[in-house]
């Protein structure tokens, strides 16, 4: 039980460290590709709320009052492997639970910062249907999303392990079943919630280009019905013009609205279920060991 849960203090921090650069990291490639052009105002008021005093405030309370009641459930707990040594149990908590607890929750936190800040800086987003990475130039925030679900694919087949692991030594662990299945929730939302914000921008903005269309083929159309009796060389000018405009609204209609391609679709999928892969390795292995007798 500890080995597994030690190694998800791991990818705790390991998430942590990644999560510092990551964000600063897409803003500054999608200013580059020219996608996204941020106001000194607006980029002022993101580094406010990114760099807000509340969110280790909050995290360093919760932290404390979440690892108080788990070290008073363990100092009662009679098959507590640190019982025996009080000092033990205190340096484990001041050096390894609390400042985890602190991370996590602070990752926690920032997630959710950063999916609003992304909303605010993509409000002025111009599209680019044709950039190759096949997602309106907004690919460097589909990578985001999915590097972020890593280390959580990497905790999720730890839980699978340890899911594992408790079935075969007949010792159901709930700590691990509940972690199996805040995995399956927050997998998908790590990855899609950073993306909703663009793709509310990449829709909004697609819907004001198919509306600047819509009436300007409006007003043609008007020009042309009032040429009906007039000269056959304006009535022609203008169905050509209504011709090209409906040819221009089905190009707007093809914009991407989220950003990303198949590519990280499938990626995402792969990584999302990989833990079930170490799960089917771990009973393959169990199995072939009970074959060969070892």
């Amino acid at each position: 039980y500890h080995y597994f849960s030690t190694l998800l203090y791991a990818v705790a921090w390991g998430y942590f460290v990644w999560l510092q650069s990551a964000p600063a990291v897409v803003v500054e490639e999608l200013q580059n590709s020219g996608v996204v052009t941020i106001p000194a105002e607006v980029g002022e008021n993101a580094k406010k709320i990114v760099h807000s005093k509340f969110i280790p405030m909050i995290a360093a309370a919760a932290a404390i009052l979440a690892s108080a009641l788990n070290f008073y459930q363990d100092v009662i707990a009679a098959d507590s492997w640190l019982n025996g040594s009080l000092v033990l149990l205190v340096l484990r908590y001041v050096l390894l639970i609390v400042p985890t607890t602190y991370v996590v929750i602070v990752c926690i936190l920032r997630f959710i910062v950063n999916a609003r800040v992304f909303k605010q800086l993509l409000r002025g987003v111009k599209l680019h249907p044709l950039h190759p990475d096949n997602a309106g130039g907004l690919h460097p925030l589909g990578s985001y999303a999915l590097k972020s679900t890593y280390p959580l694919a990497l905790a999720g087949s730890i839980v699978a392990l340890a899911v594992y692991w408790s079935i075969a030594q007949g010792e159901p662990f709930v700590y691990f079943y509940f972690a199996a299945l805040a995995y399956v929730i927050l997998a998908p939302l790590l990855f899609f919630a950073p993306l909703a914000s663009a793709h509310s921008a990449m829709l909004g903005a697609k819907n004001d280009l198919k509306k600047k269309i819509s009436k300007q083929f409006n007003e043609d159309y008007s020009s042309a019905y009032n040429e009906i009796s007039g000269s056959a060389r304006g009535l022609k000018d203008n169905l050509e013009k209504l011709e090209q405009l409906q040819k221009l609204y089905k190009i707007a209609d093809s914009f991407p609205v989220w950003p990303f391609d198949m590519r990280t679709i499938r990626q995402f999928v792969l990584t999302m279920f990989s833990p079930i892969g170490s799960f089917m390795v771990a009973t393959a292995t169990d199995y072939l060991r009970g074959l060969l007798g070892l």
